[in-house]
């Protein structure tokens, strides 16, 4: 007979509970946060209709080479267990990425990674040993569809 686990027993982090049980609450003791969203830039090589980041890839802005960098060693310095690489726009455009992504899994900081795809190959080699997880939004089942609803800036498909 197979148990079922119930939803306490899934979501249950022996880590996560020692972390919260260490917490100085009753002081306000500077408890750098468990897990981090970061958007490294606002570019994307993609046009799609409808992008809900449109008006912030529009800036074609992001985080400075240097200050990834040093924000990295901050996120290693504040005890920071998670990084998800995600963003209003490709995270994987950003030029230092790799480096920055090699600084966390040398500091067993896990990594997650949201992707449109477009620029796994470029970093292959980081993100198969550094990152617990990757998705890659896809959002069809044909070359049609998604050459419709994910074209890229020069016209056509990335993926071809």
């Amino acid at each position: 007979m197979s148990h079922k686990m119930s939803l306490v027993e899934k979501l249950y982090t022996e880590e996560v509970v020692s972390r919260i049980k260490d917490i100085d609450f009753e002081y306000g003791a500077n408890v750098g946060p468990y897990v981090v969203e970061l958007d490294p830039t606002a570019s994307c090589d993609l046009a799609c209709p409808g992008c809900i980041s449109e008006d912030v890839i529009a800036t074609g802005g992001r985080i400075s080479n240097e200050r990834l960098i040093s924000l990295g060693n901050e996120l290693v310095e504040a005890g920071v267990r998670g990084v998800i690489l995600i963003g209003g726009g490709e995270p994987l455009l950003h030029p230092k990425i790799g480096h920055f992504m090699e600084l966390l899994f040398e500091n067993d900081v896990h990594i997650g990674i949201t992707t449109n795809g477009t620029f796994i190959d470029k970093y292959l080699n980081i993100i198969s040993k550094a990152a617990a997880w990757t998705r890659v939004s896809m959002d069809a089942g044909s070359d049609g569809l998604f050459n419709i609803l994910r074209p890229s800036k020069k016209g056509g498909s990335q993926f071809k």
